[in-house]
């Protein structure tokens, strides 16, 4: 199950740029990653990249603390 949560970069590569032309209930239904169906509607408003998008979440650093309540 971890592994799955973290296959967000195989998802996001796999769009790649086309990811912002999609539209909002394609995403909703066809895109099953939390991660990227997160930064898509991210990216509508403050058009950064998915790296600091997932900085607010996740740091490679201490990966442990992403699962801290």
């Amino acid at each position: 199950m971890l592994t799955k949560c973290f296959d967000f970069t195989q998802k996001l590569y796999f769009f790649g740029e086309s990811l912002h032309g999609l539209n909002e209930e394609f995403v909703e239904y066809e895109v099953k990653n939390l991660f990227v169906q997160g930064y898509f509607h991210y990216y509508k408003r403050h058009k950064t990249n998915f790296i600091n998008y997932l900085s607010n979440y996740y740091d490679d650093r201490n990966p442990v603390s992403f699962f801290k309540v």
